[in-house]
């Protein structure tokens, strides 16, 4: 049997899509099998694509979620991606300040311990299928804008208009300027019958 182009692209999408579904899958019967106790106690997974394609692995990120056991809002404490083999993991501390910022403070009350053996054993899985894993510490700081340069006085502006390079000043008086109109006047005449001459 013969593949089209459209088909083998629709064989690309459905492998990357296998791939995160099977990545999925793997997760959950080694890591998924941990929880965390505490007030609220959890479960963690590793999300799977929403359908039968990523779109030739655009869409492959997959969330590593901690699942609230008793329902509410899950926590994001990683990424993977099957297509470039990478993997980031969050510290507790990491989880505890996006918990803060989510939650109006509350801090994220599991186990550190429980956690940090749940990350461990995050990691060794990625790192066993080959994953390259980063462990962020902590979240972005929001960039803080610059602080204004102090203010400094201005110096004192003349209502005067400069003039530019090159051109002469005028005289601003009624009788300056008269007179520089008539001297002006003078030496055109004497220069007109100079040269006359």
């Amino acid at each position: 049997m013969l593949c089209t182009r459209g088909d083998m692209a629709e064989v690309k999408h459905t492998m990357f899509a296998g791939m995160a579904f099977g990545l999925a899958e793997l997760f959950k019967h080694s890591v998924g099998k941990k929880r965390l106790s505490g007030p609220v106690p959890y479960g963690v997974e590793l999300s799977a694509p929403d359908g039968p394609s990523t779109a030739g692995g655009k869409q492959a990120l997959q969330h590593v979620k901690l699942v609230p056991e008793q329902g509410g809002p899950t926590l994001l404490i990683g990424t993977a991606n099957a297509v470039d083999k990478t993997a980031e993991l969050r510290t507790f501390k990491h989880v505890d300040e996006m918990h803060r910022q989510r939650f109006k403070g509350i801090p994220f009350e599991a186990d550190p311990t429980q956690y940090d053996d749940l990350i461990a054993a995050a990691r060794a899985f990625f790192a066993d299928y080959k994953y390259t894993v980063t462990i962020t510490e902590a979240p972005p700081k929001p960039v803080a804008p610059q602080a204004a340069a102090p203010s400094r006085p201005m110096p004192a502006v003349s209502s005067r208009p400069v003039p530019p390079a090159g051109v002469a000043k005028l005289p601003t008086s009624r009788l300056r300027v008269i007179l520089t109109v008539a001297v002006t006047a003078a030496v055109v005449i004497a220069l007109a019958l100079f040269l006359r001459h």
